[in-house]
């Protein structure tokens, strides 16, 4: 969609999008043109008072009477900013636009309070108001237009009105206003622009952090199981064991093997010995509930869980629950040599706490022995030790 419509902008001369995307637009840059608003209204509502300064040198005659005009019409701009901070998109730039217009059209009459011969010189407050307002508050083109049009032909008629001099200031109000009108559209334009190629180069640099985020999950992922794989269990547990903030927590690693699972394949075949496997996998994964522990595919029929701030006790009995899981499973088995008839596992659990001292190395070695000692015990079993790294 950006693509298409970088094309059509450049293309053309418009300073809108399609309804869609400008919807988009405005909701991106709400925050922003806020903030703009805010700051240029507020400059554009001092220099509209201070603008009573000249009076004194164009308009001597009139003494305060242009101070109080100016004064009287300040709070109906005032109210229309504060709607326009709580208003619609649209409905905020009509509101600016609006007291904007309000405020060239008060300046407009100030000069026709007066008799002096210097009076058509204070006509320089509204011109210079209106392109403040097309330059620095940049209102919607379109609105600026309108707004430009009304006061180039309130300020005509009142310049007409109060002086002889008065087509001469016709044609400065028509040259700003039109080169007001101009750099309020190169502005928008440039705006725009702008905000279609970073948008663009935003939606490609989060669609290659997706790509880069999906070849990493692809890249830790063991590709029969769905588990983590013996790299992503790597990183992991060396993450854990030297994380300063671990030590003194206990950790238990648990090595799972499925038994006789070479007599599976044999009797069975690879294929179903691999739908064994996903299956197994997955009664494992769920076994293990925590969303920070770690389940990882450790190497052929072998499976291998790291879980932080268990004993013990728990973690012995978070591998009977393994054993058991497997077995609910109730997966035929008729290849094996003993008197079983169904998948079944052997674990090895490996607890301590963790130290300075403590090596992932050690707890795996340590798991891997338990586990030796589970199949030489008969199988569909564990055991469990501890090992003391203090």
């Amino acid at each position: 969609m950006l693509d298409e419509a970088i094309v059509r902008f450049q293309a053309s001369y418009t300073t809108v999008f399609s309804k869609r995307l400008w919807q988009r637009y405005e909701q991106d840059t709400a925050e922003d043109r806020h903030r703009h608003l805010e700051f240029t209204m507020a400059f554009g509502g001092i220099a509209f008072v201070l603008t009573a300064l000249t009076d004194f040198a164009f308009l001597p005659d009139i003494g305060f009477d242009g101070i109080w005009l100016r004064c009287a019409a300040l709070p109906v701009c005032i109210v229309a900013a504060i709607a326009a901070r709580r208003a619609t998109a649209d409905r905020r730039e009509q509101l600016v636009v609006a007291s904007g217009t309000f405020m060239v059209i008060v300046l407009t009459c100030v000069p026709l309070l007066s008799t002096a011969s210097s009076a058509p010189a204070a006509f320089m407050s509204p011109i210079f108001g209106l392109a403040f307002g097309n330059t620095t508050v940049v209102p919607r083109f379109r609105l600026a237009c309108i707004s430009t049009a009304i006061c180039c032909l309130a300020m005509a008629a009142a310049a007409l009105w109060q002086s002889p001099l008065g087509w001469a200031v016709c044609i400065e109000i028509m040259l700003v206003g039109s080169f007001s009108l101009l750099a309020n559209y190169r502005i928008q334009r440039h705006e725009l622009f702008e905000y279609l190629l970073s948008s663009r180069e935003a939606q490609r640099t989060a669609a290659l952090n997706a790509d880069r985020e999906k070849l990493k999950a692809l890249s830790d992922t063991d590709g029969l199981t769905g588990l983590a794989n013996r790299g992503a269990c790597d990183r992991h547990c060396e993450e854990v064991f030297n994380d300063p903030k671990n030590i003194g927590t206990p950790i238990a690693v648990l090595l799972a093997d499925v038994d006789h699972f070479k007599a599976y394949n044999d009797y069975y075949g690879h294929l179903a010995g691999d739908e064994c496997l996903r299956i197994v996998s997955g009664a494992i994964a769920a076994a293990i509930r925590g969303k920070s522990d770690l389940v990882a595919r450790f190497g052929g029929e072998e499976f291998i869980a790291c879980i932080l701030g268990i004993d013990a006790d728990k973690a012995r009995l978070l591998g009977e629950r393994l054993c058991a899981a497997v077995r609910d499973l109730d997966i035929q088995h008729f290849g094996r040599s003993d008197a079983l008839q169904h998948v079944t596992i052997s674990v090895g659990v490996a607890t301590a706490t963790i130290s300075p001292s403590l090596t992932v190395e050690a707890m795996i070695d340590a798991a891997d022995r338990a586990l030796y000692q589970a199949k030489n015990g008969g199988r569909n079993r564990l055991e469990a030790t501890y090992l003391d790294a203090a």
